[in-house]
């Protein structure tokens, strides 16, 4: 399983002004910390085991991103490029929380980010 939306979260942030480049490099950069931590992960292991050490490793910079786009969002007005980029991530943020929550599903669906997965030979999909 997938929670299916780390990429599409990180590339909503694309299209964005040289100005809110910091904000985008440092959204990346903790995403980026995220897909570490899981390519050190042994996904062999028991669900329960996954989602012990992913509450115990991801979930504190998943909560600090979190923070961090809530205080960053007060910067920007409505319809603003990085505004946006953010309420798209906040519109899914449950959805892509959901593989520190769970142990069965994946950071992401895409076959770029997963190569040693052998279960990720299904064409991406969004949700």
């Amino acid at each position: 399983m997938s929670a299916g939306m780390h990429w599409h979260m990180r590339d909503a942030s694309s299209n964005l002004s040289a100005d809110d480049d910091k904000c985008r490099s440092h959204h990346r950069k903790t995403i980026a910390t995220l897909y570490e931590l899981e390519k050190t992960s042994d996904t062999e292991r028991p669900p329960e085991e996954v989602e012990a050490e992913r509450k115990a490793k991801a979930y504190p910079y998943w909560k600090y991103l979190e923070t961090y786009m809530l205080d960053v969002h007060k910067q920007y007005t409505p319809g603003e490029a990085m505004e946006k980029a953010l309420r798209y991530a906040f519109a899914v943020w449950i959805r892509i929380g959901r593989y520190v929550q769970d142990g069965r599903f994946n950071i992401d669906n895409n076959l770029v980010s997963r190569p040693s997965d052998p279960s990720a030979k299904k064409k991406n999909y969004l949700f």
